[in-house]
């Protein structure tokens, strides 16, 4: 059997030998061997007479003895005793277990200085360069001194060395990788060179336009319909939206002059606008101002028609909920009768504006409707009652709402892809991905060259594979989308886990976390996307873990 007492201080009986002698600190009996530890040293006596000092595995295994009885204080002297030990038999591995230990004693004893316990673990793994848990530890402690990137790359080369410890490590990973977002995010708004700056035409812009919201705009009208019997700059700028080359638009249709040039300048001004070029969209609007307000009055009111198109372009342009509103109003007061595109335009501006209120209440207004203003209320609907505020969803209600969407859609003749899209969306999201799958199949036959299809059924794809396959379409058609990027970065990174990062895995993630990331400006119309940041620094992260580690 063990037996343990507790010895305070040798130094009593040294002082007082009459008073009673003083418990010890810890005292084991094993297989006629007895362990001492008090301030004066550790040793075992073999029997009363004679003294014998305990190697250094004996000094390790005691300290862990003692650790888990909780006295701290004994294990760290413990611990030290071993470290100083200048024992033949003696292993660097049992030292950095002792200096791992110490450090743990010293955390759990309170007391002791973040760079005290940090500089054991250092020292642990001096002496064990491939000590998991040393650097666990080492991660959990710089975490405390806010030194956050220093932590996720020793993190990173515990959970390489030992992927066991992926599931400790959740908790700190997460507050790691929310701080370091936060400093990234922060750093790119201060970095003013970021901001303003040329964009690509995003096609998920083109197709709203064109598909998802207005129906008599002149424009759109000309794009999808015109028939192209010459070779003029504004026929080439319609040619190149039809054949998705949308970034060179701007540029070609501003050549325009003679027929169709008011129309040209409002086709520049809105590809000006997807590009993030809003000097260049004024001067194209101010433009057209010029030669339209220059045509006789019976000409401008016939053109009735380019001032509609002007207008639901710029509230289109808007960024922020009064904006929106007030060209909302502009709009209204400028022709004679009611325009529902202004009516869907605005309504869909206020849903990226996150203003669902104001969304559904233009939506909803009497005697104002189209097949895409209905199909963006059913939509709205289903998600304010799947959300309600300050209570559980009325799923009766939910369930009649999406019926509702289901029968809408079906009901429509031609059938058209957007209201394919949103009931597939709604349908992963509250049914099943295999009945999503099943209309995103029929979606992609009736538009295979679109890319935002591709992306939408990455989302609901039945595995890794095949979301990167679909996703590999999708930035075949465009190369710039910025969440296939980061979302195929991603699933990359899935792949490498917890193992070492090669160099080339390296720079094919690094180069799509470069691509999503150089589509921000902070706006609506090309917003930050936060996981980016985060995503660069976990890359980051990895592969210095890798270089320390190799």
């Amino acid at each position: 059997m063990q037996s343990v007492k507790i010895e305070r201080d040798y130094e009593i009986m040294k002082r007082n030998p009459k008073a009673p002698p003083p418990q010890p600190e810890f005292q084991e009996s094993h297989l006629n061997r007895t362990y001492l530890v008090s301030k004066a040293g550790i040793l075992f006596l073999d029997d009363p007479m004679k003294k014998k000092e305990l190697t250094v595995k004996e000094l390790k295994d005691l300290g862990n003895k003692l650790f888990a009885a909780k006295k701290y204080a004994d294990s760290i002297r413990v611990f030290s005793k071993a470290i100083a030990a200048d024992d033949s038999e003696g292993s660097e591995l049992i030292k950095a277990m002792c200096y791992q230990n110490r450090a743990a004693a010293k955390e759990h004893h309170g007391g002791y200085k973040v760079e005290d316990m940090l500089s054991d673990c250092e020292q642990a793994i001096n002496c064990n360069p491939r000590y998991a848990k040393a650097y666990f530890r080492k991660a959990r402690l710089l975490q405390m001194k806010k030194e956050y990137m220093p932590s996720l790359i020793s993190l990173f080369c515990a959970t390489q060395l030992d992927p066991a410890l992926d599931n400790q490590s959740s908790n700190l990973l997460q507050i790691l990788l929310d701080e370091l977002e936060k400093i990234a995010h922060q750093a790119w708004l201060s970095d003013g060179s970021l901001h303003g700056l040329k964009k690509h035409v995003r096609h998920e812009k083109v197709y709203n336009w064109l598909h998802k919201t207005v129906t008599c705009d002149c424009i759109r009208s000309d794009v999808l319909n015109l028939k192209l019997n010459d070779n003029s700059p504004y026929a080439k700028a319609i040619e190149m939206i039809r054949n998705r080359n949308y970034d060179g638009v701007a540029d070609i249709a501003m050549e325009q002059t003679g027929p169709h040039e008011l129309e040209a300048q409002i086709l520049a001004a809105r590809f000006s606008f997807y590009r993030n070029q809003m000097n260049l969209f004024k001067t194209c609007l101010e433009t057209f101002d010029k030669a339209f307000a220059a045509l006789p009055d019976e000409k401008r009111k016939e053109r009735e028609d380019l001032i509609c198109a002007k207008h639901i372009l710029l509230i289109e342009s808007a960024r922020e909920p009064n904006d929106i509103n007030e060209a909302f109003n502009a709009a209204m007061n400028s022709v004679d009768q009611q325009n529902p595109d202004f009516y869907v335009m605005a309504a869909f501006r206020y849903v990226l504006c996150n203003d669902i209120r104001r969304a559904m209440d233009l939506l909803s207004t009497e005697g104002i409707s189209t097949t895409n203003m209905k199909l963006l209320l059913l939509t709205l609907q289903i998600l304010k009652n799947a959300n309600p505020e300050g209570g559980t969803p009325d799923m009766a209600m939910l369930h009649g709402n999406i019926l509702q969407l289901e029968n809408f859609v079906g009901s429509l003749e031609p059938k058209s892809s957007y209201a394919l899209s949103l009931l597939a969306k709604i349908t992963a999201t509250f049914s099943s991905d295999a009945g999503a799958r099943s209309i995103s199949d029929e979606i992609l036959k009736m538009e295979p060259s679109e890319s935002i299809h591709y992306f939408d059924r990455s989302c609901m794809s039945a595995s890794g594979k095949d979301a990167m396959d679909n996703l590999e379409k999708c930035m075949e058609l465009e190369p710039y989308h910025p969440e296939a990027n980061l979302m195929y970065a991603s699933l990359m990174m899935n792949e490498v886990g917890s193992r070492p990062i090669s160099p080339q895995e390296y720079e094919r993630i690094d180069r799509h976390i470069t691509v999503a990331s150089s589509t921000f400006d902070n706006n609506i119309d090309f917003p930050i996307i936060l996981a980016v940041f985060r995503l660069r620094e976990v890359l980051n992260a990895k592969m210095e873990a890798t270089k320390i580690l190799t």
